[in-house]
């Protein structure tokens, strides 16, 4: 009779074994594994700023051994952000989801980024994703938001405010500003101040600056760059005119054939009236104007100041008291001294 001993043994052993198998015990083998990369956001485009960024995820089988949990990314264009950096490569491991994320930064290029994912130490396992720089639309980075209406008085002296708002994916520099480069052709920041200035964006995300007139007519413009995007606006800067004339004689006597010489202070509230503003003149006596030609040898302005002088011709017959009247055109204001033609 043969014993029955080993046979039972036997298939006691496989019943164990077979007890303790658990599905979730089962980890896919390299051919089995699977790799997708996305983008989430669910596009594949991205400003050709150098500073934008597109998140990245690659996906494996959550049940993946340890050792081939680690996703290699490299990409032909851009810069990969994130994980830790292996000569021209990114490993990040994935996580109990397994999902393995990463950034994207753009190059200053409209160009197309090749975006390559493999399982590290799984030959073979690799999976692509291209990216499109594509040109951006500068005023989505920088663009002027306050803008005043000009002309502005060419007075050396006003000051007016100019701003910028910058996309909040503007980066920071080194010293963790996002610093606004504006340059003036026209004016300065400032009474004698530089032509550019540097400003750093508030928590708004909001750049001021204060561009002070320059005291002669002309035009130009203002410029803002950050990230070597530059946003500008026109500039125009008018005559200033006075707010105030006063006008003075050195005799108030002038008979016929003899002359006065009038000065004439021209005065603004903020800067001086620019140089080179004529002065128009007016007599008037009790019988009406008087002829233009009495004012001879005018000036025009030059520092706030003009003069003229006030010749009645020798065949004058008017006598009595005159009102001379120095206006500039343009202006409200007026200034007047009262003479006698004896």
């Amino acid at each position: 009779m043969r014993s029955t001993f080993p046979r039972c043994l036997l298939l006691a052993g496989l019943v164990l074994i077979g007890g303790c198998y658990d599905k979730d015990d089962y980890v896919p083998s390299a051919n089995e594994t699977r790799l997708t990369l996305l983008s989430p956001s669910g596009t594949n485009t991205v400003a050709a700023d150098g500073f934008s960024r597109l998140g990245l995820i690659a996906r494996i089988s959550p049940r993946a051994d340890a050792d081939r949990r680690t996703v290699v990314f490299s990409t032909s264009a851009g810069t990969l952000i994130g994980g830790t950096g292996v000569g021209a490569t990114r490993e990040v491991p994935a996580d109990t989801a397994g999902e393995a994320f990463i950034e994207l930064q753009s190059s200053q290029r409209v160009e197309t980024a090749l975006v390559t994912a493999g399982v590290k130490d799984v030959p073979g396992l690799t999976t692509n994703l291209t990216v499109s720089f594509v040109a951006l639309d500068p005023n989505q980075i920088l663009r002027f938001t306050t803008v005043p209406n000009g002309p502005f008085p060419a007075d050396g002296a006003t000051s007016t405010s100019f701003s910028v708002t910058l996309s909040g994916a503007v980066p920071p520099d080194a010293n963790g500003l996002r610093t606004v480069q504006f340059t003036t052709t026209a004016g300065s920041f400032g009474v004698g101040g530089p032509t550019t200035i540097g400003v750093p964006a508030d928590a708004g995300n909001v750049a001021t600056v204060d561009l002070t007139s320059p005291s002669t007519i002309t035009t130009g413009h203002l410029r803002a760059t950050i990230n070597g995007v530059t946003r500008e606006v026109p500039l125009s800067f008018d005559r200033a005119l006075p707010h105030r004339i006063t006008v003075t004689t050195d005799t108030f006597s002038v008979a016929a054939g003899s002359q006065a010489n009038l000065s004439v202070t021209l005065a603004r509230d903020i800067g001086q009236v620019t140089n080179g503003t004529p002065v128009l003149y007016r007599a008037e006596g009790t019988a009406g104007e008087l002829p233009s030609t009495y004012f001879q040898n005018a000036t025009l302005s030059n520092s706030g100041t003009a003069s003229v002088v006030f010749r009645p011709d020798s065949s004058n017959t008017y006598k009595g008291p005159v009102t001379i009247t120095a206006r500039v055109e343009g202006s409200g204001a007026a200034g007047s001294v009262r003479v006698e033609i004896p």
